[in-house]
This record gives C-alpha cells, structure tokens and sequence, in this order.
C-alpha cells in the first residue's frame, strides 16, 4: 500500500487518486517531502481538487500541490507508472 503521514494524519495514496476521480479521471498522487503532488491531466480544476481532497481528509489544503501534465505514464500493464511522474 501507498501511505503518506500529513499534519501527523496517516492517508493513503490509492484511495485519495479514488476520491479526486470524482471531479476528473485522470490522476495520480505521489509523496514528495511531506507533501502530496497530484498530477491531473484537465486544466482549470486545480483549486477544486485542492479544496475538495483538503475537505475530504480534513486535512490543511498546504500540504498538497496540483501539477498539470498531459498524460499520466502508463505501463505495459496499463497501471500508473509513478516512477516516470
């Protein structure tokens, strides 16, 4: 499993890319220093995921970063390859 420890509040990393999959399809979610970065494909919706996925863990919107790229990697498999990100 992929967890991260936020503001001393444990989440896990599948299931934040589940609930930001609510407002667009594309995404992925890494741990870098403490914080998450969320990768999104669909421009404009930066700030909404932000507020949304800060609501959902109650947890300060600071601790996540949006950046927007064109494609999530992909594997042979068909899975996010989150090296590549």
């Amino acid at each position: 499993k992929r967890f991260v420890k936020l503001f001393g509040k444990r989440v896990n990393l599948d299931e934040l890319e589940n609930h930001i999959k609510n407002i667009t399809t594309n995404c992925a979610c890494i741990d870098l220093n403490d914080k998450v970065l969320i990768y999104i494909t669909e421009k404009n919706i930066s700030t909404k995921v932000i507020e949304y996925i800060s609501f959902i863990t109650n947890i300060h919107f600071s601790a996540f970063e949006v950046k927007i790229i064109d494609k999530i990697p992909l594997n042979s498999s068909g899975k996010i390859n989150y090296s590549k990100l």
